[in-house]
């Protein structure tokens, strides 16, 4: 009687541990789905110049504090500023809809200003992995929204890539070919290579996190908004929205609203963004 108890015990014990290591298996599905698409980011005039760091993109508590009202001045005398792009991911039963943000500390366009924050979204079909389960690329920046249409901007093989234009940090056309003279920047791989220039991938739970964080010298100036010594509507991505329709927190029904389909609703397993 008591080696059939062992019998049972133990075979519990194994199927127990089958189920752990599918669950961690399955976990981690997701967080590959962020690290095939994190695109190769081309970024025009890219400097290390103190006085030219318009184009840097970095994490917004880059200077070890959570003040953005300094940001624009502290980005001249942080020797090395690390290059970062925040991904956000929400899963719904039929979709992953992964998002890629670039925070610049400093706006060089027609009107210069503190802070400035643009992002892609991209809508995979589960299981997300192949050019073919994308079926939106939406883009935001300059407060401007556009949908990618060129298929030929994704590939099996190869990352797709995003142009930013200089100073204005206008997201232009994705694609896989470079421009000349653009700098490049490929997804963090764990380990540096000498070759070429990395950016690390950063949560955007971080900053979601300090979404309250709101008041002179702090994260934000209002909701959404980061704080600055001059007033300046630049907005987090959870503030984006479309038709009454929010980036975050409703990417499934963005999907339907930007690709004009039929309105169904939308089950999210995984959102903490709502």
């Amino acid at each position: 009687m008591r080696k059939i108890i062992k019998r049972y015990i133990l075979a519990a014990t194994v199927v127990l541990v089958a189920l752990v290591n599918s669950a961690q298996a399955a976990a981690a599905v997701p967080m590959d789905v962020v690290l095939r698409w994190a695109p190769v980011i081309e970024q025009q005039n890219y400097s290390t110049n103190p006085v030219d760091r318009v184009n840097v993109f970095t994490r917004v508590n880059f200077d070890q504090d959570w003040r953005t009202n300094n940001n624009s001045m502290n980005i001249s005398f942080v020797n090395a500023v690390d290059a970062a792009v925040y991904y956000s991911l929400v899963e719904s039963t039929t979709h992953y809809f992964v998002g890629y943000y670039l925070y610049y500390p400093r706006y060089g366009g027609n009107q210069e200003h503190e802070n400035d924050m643009i992002g892609v979204l991209i809508a995979l079909r589960k299981p997300g992995l192949q050019a073919e389960n994308v079926d939106m690329v939406l883009s935001y920046s300059n407060g401007k929204w556009k949908r990618w249409k060129d298929r030929n901007t994704l590939s099996s093989k190869k990352r797709f890539m995003i142009s930013i234009k200089s100073g204005f940090h206008k997201i232009e056309t994705p694609g896989t070919t470079p421009k000349p003279g653009a700098l490049l920047f490929y997804p963090h791989g764990g380990s540096l290579h000498q070759e070429r220039n990395d950016y690390r991938l950063t949560n955007l739970a971080e900053l979601w996190q300090r979404r309250d964080d709101i008041g002179p010298g702090h994260v934000f100036n209002r909701w959404g908004y980061f704080d600055g010594y001059y007033y300046k509507n630049t907005a987090a991505p959870w503030v984006w929205t479309h038709n009454r329709i929010q980036w975050l927190s409703n990417p499934g029904e963005l999907m339907q609203e930007i690709l004009h389909l039929k309105k169904t609703a939308i089950i999210y397993q995984n959102n903490e963004y709502r």
